[in-house]
């Protein structure tokens, strides 16, 4: 198996994102990732790229644990993030080469590796362009030349279409259909066209459970009644008529134009579509009515999908709680704004160096220096100089209070100078 998962768990915080998934990838096989957001989508593929750590359960890229031999199974993926990040100061072969080195290919397998990648995702008219001046489409076939530059056997695409319009969407399915024919395909989305184009198999999440498993064809049987469609031209009370069968659990009027009526009719468990047609048939010959159309009602994958993720739904406002909940939760993971109540997770982030983090001890320490003693030369002398004052001692921060003005002089009271020669006048004249 090139992808293992075994009863995978993640939180953050006290929202349950994943919740002890299990499935098997083959190798070879295109598998969508079908979900609502905030099902568990984005979370999962980062935890299977060794991105985020896990809490709980087993994931095993082509044999290798992604916690026990992460370099060994990091070496194995392509991973294209929901939010593409790219350098887009940078050109484009510039990033591509700087990529590869970084992956520790040697110049010759990168060159071999570019050209290659420049052919197969059409990057030919904008090898000359900074990366900022291409288009949502053109950076979205960067960002798939780039997880595909060591060519790794298997490739985890986060919603790769998000964003794009229908021009770029077919463009980049073509791509990825490509893909598909040499590697394994694991792809995320909550687009439905998505997985019809490009996938034979589906896994459906909800609320971080798998809730289905299955090949589109099979998955488009799972309904939990069977629907057949009648157009017929009758009197009376038609639904109850058809209601009274044996087949028939329920029935309803789709729409009425003239004296043709069109119904839908749920079929009865244990029964088939085809008893059920049978039955109507023959008591709408037994009446007399003329019948135009009257076939079994097509499942598609939106009704699949809606009858998977609508199970026991949750109210409107705790569902918008949750997703604000889960939302964070997961910034407060990756290093952003947390949640209100100030909760916190440890996040086992693939890759994080000394060199980050001494740069950032570095800056909040010259930060630190900076606070503590404030630049007083360049102040202007015809400014207040602003010295801090310990008000409170409880007080982190100090408090700053700027020192009184010198009191501003009249324009009109003349100087001492001028008095004395007033008096001296004024004797003189007596």
């Amino acid at each position: 198996m090139m992808i293992h998962v075994k009863n995978l768990s993640k939180s953050y915080g006290p929202v349950k994102a994943v919740d002890g998934i299990s499935f098997e990838i083959s190798a070879g096989e295109v598998v969508g990732f079908l979900g609502p957001n905030g099902a568990g989508k984005s979370t999962t593929m980062r935890v299977l790229t060794g991105f985020l750590g896990k809490d709980g359960g087993e994931v095993r890229i082509d044999g290798d644990a992604i916690d026990e031999q992460p370099e060994h199974a990091k070496s194995k993926i392509g991973y294209l993030p929901e939010n593409n990040p790219l350098y887009e100061d940078m050109g484009v072969l510039e990033y591509l080469d700087f990529v590869g080195e970084l992956r520790g290919m040697t110049p010759e397998d990168r060159r071999r590796s570019m050209a290659r990648n420049v052919e197969l995702y059409g990057l030919t008219d904008v090898t000359h362009k900074d990366i900022g001046e291409l288009s949502k489409g053109y950076r979205q076939r960067v960002g798939l030349a780039c997880a595909s530059l060591t060519d790794p056997p298997i490739m985890i695409l986060d919603e790769p279409t998000n964003g794009l319009d229908p021009n770029q969407i077919q463009e980049i399915r073509k791509l990825i259909r490509e893909i598909g024919k040499t590697k394994t395909v694991i792809l995320s989305t909550h687009n439905l066209a998505e997985v019809q184009a490009m996938c034979s198999r589906v896994l459906v999440i909800n609320r971080g459970r798998i809730v289905a498993d299955d090949s589109l064809a099979d998955l488009e049987k799972r309904r939990r009644a069977s629907v057949i469609r009648v157009r017929v031209k009758g009197g009376g009370d038609l639904i109850s008529g058809f209601k009274d069968l044996v087949p028939i659990a329920d029935g309803w009027v789709k729409s009425a134009s003239g004296l043709w009526t069109d119904l839908e009719l749920a079929v009865a468990e244990p029964h088939t579509a085809d008893e059920a047609c049978e039955a109507v048939f023959d008591y709408i010959v037994d009446h007399g009515w003329k019948l135009a159309e009257l076939r079994r009602q097509t499942a598609s994958l939106e009704s699949v999908f809606a009858d998977l993720t609508r199970n026991a739904p949750l109210d409107v406002v705790t569902q918008v709680k949750r997703e604000s909940d889960l939302e964070d939760a997961m910034n407060a993971a990756l290093g952003g704004d947390g949640p209100a109540d100030g909760t916190e997770e440890t996040i086992e982030a693939a890759e994080v160096t000394e060199v980050e983090e001494s740069v950032e001890t570095e800056f909040f320490e010259e930060s630190s220096d900076l606070a503590a003693e404030p630049d007083t030369a360049s102040v202007p002398d015809d400014e207040p100089v602003y010295e801090p004052v310990d008000e409170d001692d409880d007080d982190d921060e100090p408090v700053y209070e700027a020192e009184p003005a010198p009191p501003e002089e009249d324009e009109d009271q003349p100087d001492d100078a001028e008095q004395d020669a007033d008096e001296h006048k004024a004797k003189d004249e007596s």
